[in-house]
């Protein structure tokens, strides 16, 4: 049966997943830096670091989440983005790694990347409120 996720915004937006730069974890900081440049395992070991640290970071969810869906474990990147989708409405990046501009809030990068994963993996059901 696939796994429902309920979404407060509906983005159709362009997406690969984005990863946006904190300026106060230098964990999230150098993860954000290996993602940018696709070393998923530099990333992933920073950014549990940056997790350890501070595990409400929500840069470092959202860079997480994409190193897992980069990473083919998709199922494991829906966690981060849920929450990051949840709880960092309101929170903008200085910079992306992708196309999308600094506009966009966490949140809304979180659900563009959900609904690239649900597109690609048919267990995981984006609907809408």
């Amino acid at each position: 049966m696939p796994r429902h996720f309920t979404f407060a915004a509906t983005l159709a937006l362009l997406s690969l997943p984005l990863a946006a730069c904190s300026a106060g974890n230098v964990h999230t900081n150098r993860g954000f830096a290996a993602l940018s440049k696709t070393h998923y395992a530099d990333a992933e070991s920073e950014l549990k670091l940056a997790l350890q640290d501070n595990p409400n970071d929500p840069f470092a969810l959202l860079n997480m989440g994409a190193v897992l869906q980069n990473t083919g474990r998709g199922q494991q990147a829906v966690p981060y983005y849920l929450r990051v989708q949840a709880e960092a409405k309101h929170v903008y990046p200085q910079r992306t790694s992708g196309d999308t501009s600094a506009r966009h809030s966490l949140a809304e990068i979180a659900t563009q990347n959900l609904t690239k994963l649900a597109a690609n993996d048919s267990s995981i059901r984006v609907t809408a409120n």
